[in-house]
């Protein structure tokens, strides 16, 4: 081809084969006309999350329209509340436990349900809860239930074992990772805060251990936030591990409670064996 000829193909380039729509429909424009008009009718109704076929997509028919499907909105705030738990510090064996699962009925354990059925008075009155008494008759378990309670009232919470933050505090501080300051800053902004295990912190942190908990109450107090502590002591020893300071802003405005009934662990332990143990038994001839 010479220059001229090219020069004329780009000027004047060839006409299109543009389809007359007036002709008989080609391959494509048949393909396309086989699509039924109705997408609504012929697309596949959106997977249910839930498992119920009424549900399409999170939705179920209701007189005049549609309305949210009540189990996925069931299964959603589950999903957003075991996020909050875990979020809280709230998890492993005491995440599952519900107060309807605590059979226990001594005082201390009724008065722990009269404050979580009540946790919004609690936290918005900023009222202290102060649980002491011997290992293992559910003091953990109780402040996390009350955490648990408060997240449900759409509240704020966090748990947190005191000796492993304190812990935390002098590792952070010796590698100049995280200031005090920072640290006592993330214990202030809950609604509500669990301080678990109080006065376990090793010994040699006693002073350090006092100094935190003047300043983390002396904040809470400052903004009115509630917190729960738990502790193996009696009230004195709490005092004591506490420092007068911090003692003296957390107990006007708290409610005591003393574990000193049956114990909550050997109750847990007892409940969850008695069945392959009775099995074990009847096997035996005993």
């Amino acid at each position: 081809m010479t220059t001229a000829e090219r020069i004329s193909l780009t000027l004047n380039p060839a006409p299109l084969d543009v389809p007359d729509l007036a002709q008989p429909l080609g391959a494509a424009q048949q393909f396309l006309a086989r699509i039924p008009r109705s997408l609504e009718a012929a697309a596949p109704a959106p997977e249910s999350e839930c498992g119920d076929s009424a549900c399409a997509g999170g939705w179920v028919e209701a007189e005049g329209g549609v309305r949210r499907c009540p189990r996925c909105a069931a299964q959603s705030r589950t999903r957003r509340l075991a996020d909050q738990y875990a979020r809280a510090g709230v998890e492993g064996t005491l995440y599952q436990v519900s107060w309807g699962e605590v059979h226990l009925e001594h005082p201390s354990w009724r008065l722990a349900r009269a404050l979580g059925r009540n946790i919004r008075d609690v936290v918005r009155e900023g009222i202290n809860v102060a649980m002491v008494g011997e290992k293992g008759r559910g003091k953990t378990q109780a402040g996390v239930l009350l955490a648990k309670d408060a997240i449900d009232a759409e509240y704020s919470a966090l748990v947190v074992d005191w000796a492993d933050w304190v812990d935390d505090v002098q590792s952070d501080y010796t590698r100049r990772v995280k200031t005090q300051a920072e640290h006592v800053a993330t214990l202030t902004t809950p609604d509500l805060l669990v301080l678990d295990d109080v006065g376990a912190a090793a010994t040699s942190a006693g002073d350090l251990e006092r100094k935190l908990f003047t300043r983390v109450i002396g904040q809470r107090y400052n903004h009115r936030r509630a917190t729960v502590v738990t502790a193996n002591l009696s009230r004195s020893e709490l005092q004591d591990a506490m420092g007068e300071r911090a003692f003296d802003r957390i107990e006007h405005a708290c409610q005591w409670i003393v574990f000193n009934g049956p114990s909550y662990r050997a109750e847990v332990e007892r409940r969850r064996v008695s069945a392959t143990l009775e099995r074990l038994q009847r096997e035996a001839g005993l």
